[in-house]
């Protein structure tokens, strides 16, 4: 078990044979702890732990593909479901449930990087070769998307 966020990281970095692959299995961490804790400050040091090591060091045997770090913000994914909502119900009640249907991850990207297209398509890239790290921060302030954001987790994420 990992006790530092330096620990976490060496272990979400650890080689895998299967990776090159795309058989790698997805790696779920949790964190838990009573609010005002840290835990989004310890998010933000893992974000920037696995950014360093992966930007500044080549001995990580990936075989050519390199390891993407992205945090999620749970806030602004909730964000992103009331304007799709909102979105939908104005389009009439036949739309709505086709537009929330998609995958969450991809729209999200899509949604917070549209006027960054060069960061949207590399993380788009690496979500499409199963090499980016989804750091997802905040889920107890899910409010009424609780059971969409733990769908999300089950189902898309692990």
């Amino acid at each position: 078990s990992a006790t530092t966020m330096a620990s976490i990281a060496e272990l979400l970095l650890k080689p895998s044979l299967l990776r090159a692959h795309g058989t790698h299995e997805a790696e779920g961490v949790l964190i838990r702890a009573s609010p005002g804790t840290g835990k989004s400050w310890s998010m933000l040091q893992l974000h920037y732990l696995l950014a360093k090591d992966l930007a500044g060091n080549t001995s990580h045997d990936n075989s050519g593909v390199r390891l993407v770090p992205f945090l999620v913000v749970v806030q602004q994914l909730v964000q992103m479901l009331v304007a799709k909502l909102q979105s939908s119900n104005s389009k009439g009640p036949a739309s709505s449930s086709k537009d929330l249907d998609n995958n969450m991850l991809v729209d999200y990207i899509n949604w917070s990087y549209s006027d960054k297209p060069a960061e949207r398509d590399m993380l788009l890239q690496a979500y499409d070769m199963r090499t980016l790290i989804v750091l997802l921060d905040g889920i107890d302030e899910a409010a009424g998307f609780k059971e969409r954001i733990e769908d999300f987790l089950v189902n898309e994420l692990v």
